[in-house]
């Protein structure tokens, strides 16, 4: 058996190339790996912001470090700026549409969000299918641009409110401990 892995940075470059036998490649890759995603990260948080860039065609992949990040009741802020919307399964969705496939299911399906109080999803282009997904309609609050999701969340949020962030999300991975990183000046 042969695997091919590929560690990429916030750019969507290539920065490592790993191949050969599953384990073997995959123990040589997770060093580089764990240098460039390895995150620490705010706990707790009323407000957490998770860009899932460089993955904005898969929007669950930007949400599973929320529950890491956010607190019990809080609002999550999914930002998902890929205008050919989400990465569908004709099964569960079809793009364009307002209506689900076969296996359609609404209700939401991300674990990641089932926590937070409102889920605000900045998305300029999203099915109904998609924003199921986060949620129920009550719950879930679709803006298509980052002025609507300030104004909202602005008008939504309570006093001495603290936030967190996650610019890359499907990248970062979170780890307790790890020491800040060292900057040259």
């Amino acid at each position: 058996m042969f695997k091919v892995d590929v560690v990429i940075n916030e750019k969507r470059e290539a920065i490592g190339l790993f191949c050969g036998d599953f384990v073997q490649e995959h123990r040589a890759g997770v060093p580089l790996a764990r240098k460039i995603c390895a995150t620490p990260i705010a706990r707790d948080a009323d407000i957490v912001v998770a860009n899932t860039y460089p993955d904005e065609g898969q929007m669950g992949r930007g949400h599973w470090m929320i529950p890491e990040v956010l607190r019990e009741g809080g609002d999550a802020v999914v930002l998902t700026h890929f205008f050919e919307g989400q990465n569908l399964h004709q099964l569960n969705s079809r793009f364009g549409t307002d209506f689900g496939g076969r296996g359609y299911k609404p209700g939401g399906r991300y674990p990641a969000l089932a926590n937070a109080r409102r889920v605000f999803i900045m998305a300029p282009f999203l099915s109904k299918y998609d924003r199921d997904l986060a949620g129920p309609p009550e719950k879930v609050i679709w803006c298509r641009d980052w002025g609507a999701v300030s104004r909202r969340a602005n008008k939504l949020s309570r006093p001495r409110d603290e936030g967190g962030g996650v610019p890359y999300a499907p990248l970062q991975m979170p780890v307790k401990d790890l020491p800040a990183p060292e900057y040259e000046g």
